[in-house]
């Protein structure tokens, strides 16, 4: 029997401001980029090892010009914000998509193109909300994205929900200065870690009122468990919804738009206080699968990167 395209939409987890702009949402693809953390609560201890761990980061990029990218748009800028978890004293992990070298844009007209970008600016914020942090965040040195991850993944494989080989989503940011104090880095979860049967608590800055474009970030904190890995083993499934049909269900807990990039910490021992970082906010399901009510979300498993990771750390 031929294989056919799964129907069961993504959604990547990045927020975007872009005027006049605006990120794609066409059928079958992963490009639907708003949403929030729900049913999580606020970190307001600045003593939580959550707080401690996480990153705020506003990215900025230029467009630049290609076949099918309209004149008007080259040169513009676009700019988005993502959450990230804290790994060397200068150093902070997050989604690859979020440092993306093309985007997926639509015009007035609804016609659908991608379009090549340079990143000019990473900020890096550190405070609960902006109501703590300077004018200005920590600025990026360079950052590494996993070699074979590729902007338009989804759009190479049958089945973009329960993908068969590894989406590689992870990046690295390199900061100008280390983080401020009070901010420490998180352990790696080590690949022998067991995760399932366990709780993880997500965090990140995400929008909580899907209604309100203009929710000022703040971070948020939520439980979910661990429900099971994806077929390439790669990445996995957390939260209480159903992985099979995905669907709005009542009292949501997960991760979404503007939580791309975030922790997903757990125990590093049922007797120790400490976290351990166990996975990375990548995706869920879009709208029409229940978008962030579905109580679904996807994760890049650090544990099956742990060793690139340190590569990379590594002086």
């Amino acid at each position: 029997m031929a294989k056919t395209r799964s129907t069961q939409r993504i959604s990547l987890l990045t927020v975007a401001a872009l005027s006049a702009l605006f990120f794609a949402s066409q059928p079958g693809r992963a490009d639907d980029l708003s949403a929030r953390i729900v049913g999580g609560e606020k970190v307001t201890d600045l003593n939580d090892p959550i707080f401690k761990h996480s990153a705020r980061l506003m990215i900025q990029a230029k467009i630049h010009a290609a076949k099918g990218v309209p004149a008007e748009v080259v040169g513009r800028t676009v700019s988005w914000r993502c959450s990230a978890a804290i790994v060397a004293e200068s150093a902070l992990i997050t989604a690859a998509h979020c440092l993306p070298d093309s985007i997926p844009l639509k015009d007035a007209s609804t016609s659908f193109y991608r379009a090549p970008v340079e990143i000019t600016s990473i900020e890096a914020f550190f405070g609960l909300s902006p109501r703590e942090d300077s004018f200005w965040g920590l600025r990026h040195s360079h950052y590494i994205r996993h070699p074979e991850y590729r902007d338009n993944w989804y759009d190479l494989v049958r089945d973009a929900w329960n993908p068969p080989n590894p989406v590689n989503d992870v990046g690295l940011i390199f900061l100008q200065r280390p983080v401020p104090a009070g901010k420490t880095p998180v352990a790696l979860a080590v690949p022998a870690k067991v995760l399932q049967s366990n709780t993880l608590t997500m965090a990140g800055y995400g929008r909580s009122d899907p209604t309100n474009a203009v929710e000022i970030p703040e971070l948020r904190k939520v439980a979910v468990p661990f429900i099971k890995s994806l077929i390439n083993r790669a990445d996995f499934f957390a939260g209480f919804g159903d992985i099979q049909r995905p669907r709005r269900i009542d009292n949501p807990k997960g991760a979404c738009g503007g939580d791309s990039g975030g922790p997903a910490f757990a125990a590093e021992s049922s007797s120790s206080d400490s976290l351990v970082l166990a996975g990375i906010v990548v995706r869920g399901p879009s709208d029409d699968g229940g978008g962030c009510e579905s109580s679904i979300t996807i994760l890049t498993d650090v544990r099956q990167y742990n060793n690139w990771i340190t590569e990379q750390l590594s002086p």
